[in-house]
């Protein structure tokens, strides 16, 4: 009887240490993808925000050059030297 439930226990801290190892296993492998896919949308939006800066920043720079060059009040006049 004795031998007989070493057997059971032993099988069955064997079957928990499988269990514990597949979950360790199944919990990095998710860490890594996770950080993994962190990592895509940090690039994807780094590349997004930068073309829409770059955009925004020509725009302005549009608005301020014709703001200069249809300002009468930028030019000088003959009297105004």
């Amino acid at each position: 009887m004795l031998a007989e439930e070493r057997l059971r226990a032993t099988a069955a801290d064997e079957e928990r240490a499988i269990v514990e190892t597949t979950l360790t296993t199944d919990f990095w492998t998710l860490f890594v993808l996770l950080l993994l896919a962190a990592l895509a949308v940090i690039a994807v939006m780094t590349v997004v925000s930068e073309t829409l800066l770059d955009k925004v920043s020509r725009l302005w720079a549009a608005v301020r050059t014709r703001r200069y060059t249809q300002g009468r009040h930028h030019q000088l006049h003959h009297g105004h030297r």
